[in-house]
Order: C-alpha cells, then structure tokens, then sequence
C-alpha cells in the first residue's frame, strides 16, 4: 500500500487557515475586507477579552441571500472572480474563496446576513468547518459575522500569540489602518461593552487623519501630491523634527488597500537622505492609485503585499513626490516644548472633532526662509552652539553639525562635477601611512574610490604613501583620518555601489574634518560658518540627520514670561 494520500477537506482548511489566520487580528482583515467590498457606510466591530475570545463585524452592506449564504463559508466560493482573466485585474479587497472556510475550521463561527429583496435575515452557525444551526433571524439589511472560540481546534497556535495587550494593539491598529483608507466609512469599536472608538464617517482623508491622529503628530505632517504616467501619488508625511526608530509608522494603500511593500519604503526612506539619521524613520501616510492590471494583489496568503509590474517607476515616482514635498517647506526644527494650545482658538471640524487653531495655521501659513537671520550680533555658548537673532525669534546653531553640512555639501558637489586641483591639497612631503595588513588589503580593494575622493595612496614593495587629499583635511591629523576613514569603510563593507561608498566617505570625512564642539570660535569665524551655511541646499540637518539648527519664536518666548 501507498503512503501518499489525499487530505480530508477539513485538514486542507487547516493548513489554508495556518496561512491565512495566524492571528486574531487576521481574522479581523479578512472580516473586514469582505464588509468594505459589500458597500458598508458603517461597520461595527465588537471584541471580547482583547478580540481573543471573540471578534464580531457588523455592517449596513448589500448583504448576502440565503443560498449565498450556505456557499460562503466553503472552500473557494467567491463572488469576485469569474474566469481566468479577473486575476489580472482584482478590484476587490476580498478574492480567494478561502477566508470563511479557513476561519471556520479554526473556530465558531455565526453568519446572518439579510438582502433588501427580502423581509427578513438568515443565519447559519459553523462549527469545526460544518454547520451546527440554521435559521430565519430579523434584522436589518447587511450582515452581522461572529468568530469565537479562536483557535479552539488548533490550541497549539496559542502558544505563538503574544500577550492580550499586544494582540489587541495589533487590531486597533489595523482598525487605524483601514480608517485612514476609508474616510467615507464610519467605524465603531467597541471591547467587553464598551465603546473604545469611533471615526465618524468625513468628506476627506485630512478630516480622518485629524480625527485618528494625536495633535502633536498631525501638527508635523506636510502633504504631497504628483502625478506621473500611470501612478497618483497623495497622503502626508512628516517633517524630520517627528521621526520614530522602526518603520511601524507607516501607512501604504494601494487603490485604498492596506499593504506593506518594500519598494516604497526604500523610496520613502532614500528621499528623506540626511534629512533623517540612517537609524531614524518618518511619519507616512501614502495614497497610491495604479491601473489593476499593473499590479499583483496575489502573492500574499493575506493580500498584505503587493507585486508591481514595474516597481523601478513606483519607487521614482514616490522618491521625487517626497523629496518635491520636503523641498517646498520650512524644515527648521522648533522648540515647542512651551507651546500651550489651552487658550487656542478650536475650529470644529464637520465630523465632530477639534482641530487646534494653530495646528491649522500651522499648515495654511507660509514660514521664512530657514536662512533668513542676522549676522550683525553672534555669541557662543559653551563653545558648542551660536546664539543669533533670528527674523521671528532666536536661533540656536549647532556649530559642528552646521560647519560638517557645508564641508559636505561643497565636497560632493566638486566630486559629482569631478575633482579639481583646487580640490585638493597635494602633499609637499608626500606621507608614509603605518597599516595593519588588513588596512592594506582594504586600501587595495578601494584604491580607485579612494582616489576618486582625492585620496591617493600609491604602494611599492609593500609601503604604501599618501600623496593627497581632500582639501578640506589639510588640517586634520592625517595618519588618525585614514585608519578611521578604512575602519569605516570595513565596517560598510554591506554597500554595495560605488556612489554608496563615496557617499558614506565623503560624510564621514566632512564629520571628522568640521569644526568640533568644544572649539572656541572668534567673531570672524563664526560669521563666516553662518554665511556658508546659507549657500548649502539643506540648511536643517547634518549629513548624518541630527538637527544643525533650532528655532525659539518670540511668541514661544514670551509665555515663558508670562507676557
């Protein structure tokens, strides 16, 4: 006798479910985007102990007839495709026929649903994928599911839940999620009886955001919008003073479905460069809308990621809409600490919520230039910032960030023209350099980068020589520069184009060539620094994405004094 045989259809529903139900906020997504595809204005969403008990959506939809009914819950039923050629353009959120059936063999679950045509609603109860219970309920027109007893015939899947907490964090997040997706959509929520949100149903997705978002984040959010061929681009992002150490904080639709994708969060992150540090991420909330056809909803058990026909033009495309943003504002970073909104002028917005009058001013009004300031009265503290007076207020310059933002700024633009003589600073006594064997090892994999840099390290019978450099290190400790440049250069071993490399170099040698905190500056020298830095393209951060300057306004200055 053979030992390959065919699975139960109960097992194969469980091994669907293994991909498809992982946890209960899965559960949710899939309840969820079968509501959204039925037309819903509102969708009720009710949890029991942190929605591991039970999960139950409700929504005012078309509604399913009773024959429907008794189809949806089996193995690949759907009402979204037909043939073959819908899933080169799926317009629906739900589409696999597998959902129902794969939630159904992992839990109970209850399906009433009522149609306009008829008088009253159907119910059908599931059990370990069969039904138990069927029956004529009243109800009004739209369909009402309940999932409980999750994962009771898998309680082995327990044991990869996280706690109560972070499995119900994961659902309101997901509710935010498609929230922000829908603005037209009323969503309610409510946990063991009691109501723990609601986002009245608004006119645009700004009003939505206003309503999900806290205060301080949308009073950081700037908005951007391009078109290009095929792809619409909208949503809001946040300037660099609001930035978080994870990628949590992004939000991506594509044609108003929730997904995450990789080629737009490179291109979100590239385009913020040095806006923000390597290990820091912005606030995101993208709007993408592609012809279906160019893009794959079908590589993902929960439809979560997408496949682009042509990813390369989606990167591009959302890169120049967030650089074309960012370039249009005033990125200085502000001191708000003092700001107290208790005496702000509330503006009632269509859905029932408040937006402060300075949040929305905030975005109405046109700020000044970030070098707009005076160099006539200068004052260093502490040997570490400069204090000068600023068009609305006062400035604080950090005088190192500030100095290492113009040495690299000047230095990539000469290497991306090509170097010139007036670039370098050509030893007079050409320099012997004391390297260990793998620094000489690394000098020979990178000699020709290193050139290209200005740094031209020739070797003969095992010394290797230094005979230039950037101009901008004449005055640094050479020997000490190049052990940490290659050091750098070993630990970055990971880039792997050249203008990456070139890119990281050339930070690193304007960091270590600037002027440091703790150096004593005269009156001369700092004018000339802030003279400088009004020539640079980004005057907010260093190239590493710490702030270089920070702004008091008078009128922040003023509560200090209770004026």
């Amino acid at each position: 006798m053979g030992v390959i045989h065919h699975l139960s259809d109960h097992l194969i529903n469980q091994i669907a479910a293994g991909e498809v139900i992982e946890r209960p906020v899965y559960i949710l997504k899939e309840l969820l985007d079968n509501a959204i595809d039925a037309s819903a204005k509102t969708i009720t969403i009710k949890l029991v102990g942190f929605g591991l008990e039970s999960i139950e959506v409700i929504d005012d939809g078309i509604g399913m007839s009773r024959d429907d009914i008794q189809l949806s819950y089996l193995r690949h039923t759907t009402s979204k495709i037909y043939e073959e050629d819908d899933l080169q353009n799926i317009q629906s959120f739900g589409f696999r026929g597998e959902a129902l059936a794969s939630i159904a063999s992992v839990c109970r679950m209850s399906i009433a649903s009522r149609v306009s045509e008829e008088i009253a609603g159907y119910r059908v109860v599931i059990e370990n994928g069969k039904k138990i219970e069927e029956r004529i309920v009243p109800m009004p027109q739209g369909t009402d599911i309940v999932v409980s007893n999750i994962f009771a015939t898998t309680p082995g899947r327990k044991k990869f839940l996280r706690s109560e907490q972070t499995e119900y964090r994961h659902i309101l997040s997901l509710i935010e999620s498609y929230a922000l997706s829908f603005p037209e959509i009323r969503f309610q929520v409510f946990h063991n009886g009691k109501q723990s949100a609601t986002y009245p149903a608004v006119q645009d997705r700004w009003e939505r955001l206003c309503t999900v978002l806290p205060e301080t984040i949308v009073n950081e959010l700037v908005s951007l919008q391009k078109e290009h061929d095929y792809i619409n681009i909208s949503g809001y992002i946040s300037k660099p003073q609001l930035s978080y150490k994870t990628s949590r904080q992004y939000y991506f639709f594509l044609n108003g479905r929730p997904i995450s994708d990789t080629t737009i969060a490179v291109a979100l992150k590239d385009a913020y460069g040095t806006l923000l540090s390597p290990t820091d991420y912005p606030y995101a909330v993208l709007y993408l809308e592609i012809p279906h056809h160019l893009v794959d909803v079908n590589v993902h058990p929960r439809k979560e990621e997408v496949k682009f026909i042509q990813p390369k033009e989606v990167y591009q495309t959302v890169h120049d809409a967030i650089v074309e943003s960012l370039s249009a504002q005033n990125l200085r970073y502000y001191d708000r600490r003092w700001q107290n909104t208790d005496d702000s002028t509330q503006l009632q917005l269509r859905d029932g919520g408040t937006q402060t009058y300075a949040a929305r001013k905030l975005r109405e009004e046109v700020l000044g230039s970030p070098t707009d300031f005076d160099t006539k009265d200068l004052l260093q503290i502490h040997n570490v910032y400069i204090l000068l007076q600023a068009k609305d207020g006062m400035l604080l310059i950090d005088q190192h960030a500030a100095h290492e933002r113009v040495l690299y700024e000047r230095f990539l633009k000469a290497y991306q023209n090509g170097l010139t003589k007036k670039d370098l600073h050509i030893l007079s006594a050409p320099k012997t350099l004391d390297l260990s064997s793998v620094e000489q090892e690394i000098v020979k994999e990178y000699q020709n980068q290193l050139r290209d840099l200005g740094i031209d390290v020739k070797e003969q019978k095992g010394i290797y020589t230094l005979y230039s450099v950037p101009d901008f290190m004449k005055d640094r400790d050479i020997q000490s520069l190049m052990r940490e440049l290659l050091e750098m250069v070993q630990a970055s071993e990971s880039i792997q184009t050249i203008d990456s490399y070139a890119h990281k170099m050339i930070t690193y040698l304007a960091c270590r060539s600037a002027i440091k905190a703790g150096d004593s500056l005269t009156k001369k020298q700092m004018r000339e620094l802030i003279e400088s830095l009004k020539e640079v393209e980004n005057p907010y951060t260093c190239p590493h994405g710490r702030p270089l300057q920070v702004e008091m306004d008078i009128r922040t200055i003023n509560k200090m004094f209770k004026r």
